[in-house]
């Protein structure tokens, strides 16, 4: 187990959030929260909702006594276009 991985629960977290515009809207997701995305036709409403979605996820996993990574440093995520389903 990676220790430098590993959090105590917070008040107050902080993860990187990267948004894909396509055609069809606004997607968000989260590299260091797996499952953690969800979708938007505005940007404010992208932001809203990737908030809602970040607190939700991390709520979830506190809850269920899940560890919860460090967020990754801006400077090393590496962007990947995720490909649509």
């Amino acid at each position: 187990m990676n220790k430098e991985r590993l959090l105590i629960k917070k008040e107050e977290y902080t993860y990187p959030a990267i948004f894909e515009y396509d055609d069809d809207g606004i997607n968000v997701y989260f590299p260091d929260l797996e499952g953690c995305f969800t979708c938007a036709d505005t940007v404010e409403e992208a932001r809203i909702y990737a908030e809602d979605v970040m607190g939700l996820h991390l709520y979830y996993e506190e809850r269920e006594g899940n560890l919860i990574p460090n967020p990754t440093p801006v400077d090393h995520i590496h962007l990947n276009r995720r490909k649509s389903s």
